[in-house]
Parts: C-alpha cells; sequence; structure tokens
C-alpha cells in the first residue's frame, strides 16, 4: 500500500496518480467482515480480522494524509490527528462517529463546530 501510495506521489501523470488512488479505494471498497460478525472463539478469524483492518485503517490514513478537498465521505476507522485543513470550510455537522466497546455499539452526534480557514 506504502509503495503504491509513493507511486502515486511521483506519477509523471494526473491520469496515473488517480489510477492509484483508485486502487487504493478499490481495496477499501471489498466487503469484508466486521468485527461483530466474527464466528465466537476462532482466533484465526480474528488474527485476520485485526490484519485486515490495520491493512483498511493503512489505506485510509495514506488517502487522508493526502486530501485537499472531500465531502460525504464515510472513513471505517483512521483518524484525522494530525491533519492540516486548509483554503475552505471544513464541516463535521451532522456526522456521527460509532464507538464499539465489548459488547457496546455506541452512537454519538459529533460536536456542530464547523472551522473556517
Amino acid at each position: 500500500m506504502y509503495a503504491l501510495a509513493g507511486l502515486a506521489d511521483d506519477a509523471p501523470t494526473r491520469d496515473l496518480r488517480q489510477t492509484c488512488i483508485d486502487v487504493l479505494c478499490a481495496y477499501l471498497r471489498l466487503p469484508y467482515t466486521a468485527e461483530l460478525d466474527l464466528p465466537s472463539g476462532d482466533a484465526d478469524a480474528r488474527h485476520l480480522y485485526l490484519f485486515l483492518r490495520e491493512v483498511r485503517h493503512t489505506v485510509i490514513r495514506l488517502i487522508r494524509d493526502h486530501l485537499r478537498v472531500f465531502g460525504g465521505v464515510v472513513f471505517d476507522g483512521g483518524r484525522f490527528g494530525g491533519a492540516m485543513f486548509s483554503g475552505g470550510t471544513v464541516s463535521f455537522c451532522g456526522a456521527w462517529r460509532y464507538s464499539v466497546r465489548p459488547g457496546v455499539l455506541e452512537r454519538a452526534a459529533s460536536a456542530r463546530r464547523t472551522a473556517r480557514t
């Protein structure tokens, strides 16, 4: 994944850069098993899930670190820590944050805040 992101960074044309991003996004669209759907007590399934989740989070981080403009995006994992927004308006109004703790799924509305840059 890092090599593909590096290829996009060094791409001589916009089309090649977009192709690299399309491949990363295609990976995120692949079906996957959610943690809550894992078979109980299956250590192999849990290890595979954790590995694939880390790969997904890596792809999300790579894309996040290169984002300039986005809207209507759903992030399954990943964080915005260290992201820098500039040259526009960033709004998290109406966004939802899901938190999973053992046996509990919480849904909390985001802070009603708009950052102007």
